[in-house]
């Protein structure tokens, strides 16, 4: 099973329609990166977005993890657009392992570093 990687938009996008459960319905643990977690929940609760306590709550209950990316890794990545710090910490770690699945929400920018990244899945969001 590979690891799986989640970038801030499909957080946002399941947590405003009640199914984050779905991420472990699917896999049996999901990771984010701090870049990520900081995206999703610092900074939606400072927008007020009510999915960010949801999204903080239910990465509590179920102790997911929340990776650091060390400053090495995040220099070494070099991808083909530009990349907000969540994704680019996702993809930068992602490109580490040997196995893993990269959830995003974004298929064009993905689309453009195509043979530099690992595979992604795609959430359409609106």
């Amino acid at each position: 099973m590979p690891t799986v990687l989640c970038d801030s938009g499909p957080l946002i996008a399941l947590a405003k329609v009640g199914r984050l459960r779905l991420l472990l319905d699917l896999w049996d643990t999901v990771h984010v990166t701090e870049q990520v977690y900081q995206e999703a929940v610092a900074f939606g609760h400072a927008l007020g977005a009510p999915d960010a306590l949801t999204i903080r709550l239910f990465w509590q209950k179920h102790r997911l993890p929340i990776l650091s990316v060390s400053d090495d890794v995040l220099t070494a990545y070099k991808p083909a657009s530009t990349l907000d710090p969540g994704e680019r910490a996702t993809f930068a770690h992602a490109m580490a392992l040997k196995e893993v699945l990269v959830l995003v929400d974004d298929e064009a920018r993905h689309s453009r570093s195509a043979g530099r990244g690992p595979p992604a899945c795609t959430a359409y969001t609106s």
